[in-house]
């Protein structure tokens, strides 16, 4: 039996994937886009003949499967199913609803099926209600077609462009950088003079380069983002926090906000002594959160920001000390919902209009989520996901706990009762 080769990447993070297969994917799904309609047809259409025929059908497949040693059930979850699975879980019992997975090869597949009060539902990862999914479902991933669709509804996002090659992006940070100076001429918001890159389906932060203005730093993130797919994302940098958003059954449900890893300064201690006493926080010691990394990054991040591990901030100041919002590096998040201006509400419930599917993650950038985007520059979404990790709202470092996945089980079978 062949030996899985681990895979490592420092630009994918602590999740690497295969840069070949991810490139291929996505390479099938540009020459199949002429086809999106007929294969989106075609989908409903195998939906609709799947529901009549019941997912004990589907089922059987697996218990034949089963017999030979190649496919198993799960009852309850373990250390293979990811903290979204598990949350998804507790939820289903807490409402009478049955789960159980299927593995095939000893892998788990995030295939599983629920049944309640006599019903059955087949779901890949997340729940979702039955019927045809929507037509937005299959874009919303897609950065460059979701930017298209949002523009259109007057919904803010990033000024950029989808790049296929390197002048393509050139075109892009030239342009970020004449609005920047033209804005800075006439005295009106500049945002920021700043680029990112980063792969135009997917990521999960994988492959990601901000800070990029001088074109041999455009050339270095371009070239990282094509190693996952072969059209790469220059959007404008907007560097205000990430809220991610819950929206479900058209209902925004949780906001949370996603921080990079930072310090409060206290005016006495400097920035090395308030990342140790961060460190020190019970939730920073896993397995949700980690510590901040001290190290050459770190100083390069201060350094950019004209400061060093011995500087002493003023009481009240924030210091970003790394530019990487993933857990693994340090970063938190808290939960903002409460804070919410009606005007954001509004606007993150529009986007679900506009896509038309039921459940929906927005990463949204803006200083303030409490004040309206309308009178926040620049602000705007930076992508949708179609499969939210909702378990994040469970585990907040700050704030309270927001229960989506139950919240998405009472869209999915309104009728279970929690069973306290």
């Amino acid at each position: 039996m062949g030996v899985v080769k681990e895979i490592k990447c420092q630009d994918c993070g602590p999740v690497p994937i295969h840069h070949g297969l991810s490139k291929a994917i996505l390479i099938i799904d540009w020459f199949s886009t002429p086809f999106n309609k007929f294969s989106i047809g075609l989908t409903r259409l195998i939906s609709k003949v799947f529901n009549g025929f019941g997912i004990d059908d589907i089922g059987y497949i697996f218990w034949l499967l089963s017999k030979v040693g190649l496919a198993k059930v799960k009852y309850e979850p373990d250390d293979l199913n990811s903290d979204r699975a598990r949350c998804i879980w507790e939820a289903a019992n807490k409402r009478g609803i049955k789960v159980k997975e299927i593995r095939a090869f000893g892998r788990t597949l995030e295939l599983f099926v629920a049944e309640y009060d006599g019903k059955k539902l087949l779901f890949e990862a997340l729940p979702r209600p039955k019927g045809p999914r929507s037509k937005g479902y299959y874009w919303m991933d897609n950065k460059a077609k979701m930017r298209t669709e949002f523009m259109k509804a007057g919904i803010p996002v990033a000024f950029g462009d989808v790049a296929f090659t390197f002048k393509g992006a050139k075109k892009v940070l030239d342009r970020v950088k004449s609005l920047h100076s033209e804005a800075l001429v006439s005295g009106k918001p500049s945002g920021s003079g700043l680029v990112i890159t980063k792969p135009h389906i997917g990521s999960r932060s994988r492959h990601t380069n901000i800070h990029l203005l001088t074109d041999q730093e455009l050339m270095r993130g371009f070239k990282i983002a094509k190693k996952l797919s072969p059209f790469v994302i220059v959007d404008q940098e907007l560097s205000c926090m990430v809220h991610r958003a819950a929206v479900l059954g058209g209902n925004l449900v949780a906001v949370l906000r996603r921080e990079p890893p930072y310090v409060i300064g206290d005016g006495v201690r400097n920035v090395k002594e308030l990342i140790e006493e961060e460190n020190r926080n019970p939730k920073r010691q896993g397995p949700y959160f980690h510590q901040i990394p001290i190290d050459e990054q770190t100083e390069a991040e201060l350094a950019r920001l004209g400061l060093s591990y011995t500087t002493i901030p003023a009481s009240g100041d924030m210091v970003i000390v790394r530019n990487n919002i993933g857990r693994s590096s340090g970063g938190s998040n808290s939960d903002v919902t409460d804070l919410v201006h009606p005007d954001n509400k509004v606007l993150f419930e529009k986007v679900a209009v506009v896509i038309g599917d039921s459940i929906i993650g927005i990463d949204f950038i803006i200083e303030d989520i409490s004040k309206s985007w309308k009178e926040q520059y620049p602000c705007g979404v930076i992508e949708c996901n179609s499969v939210p990790f909702l378990d994040l709202h469970h585990f907040p470092l700050r704030g309270n706990v927001v229960d989506t996945s139950g919240a998405l089980w009472d869209i999915v079978w309104p009728e279970a009762k929690v069973v306290l």
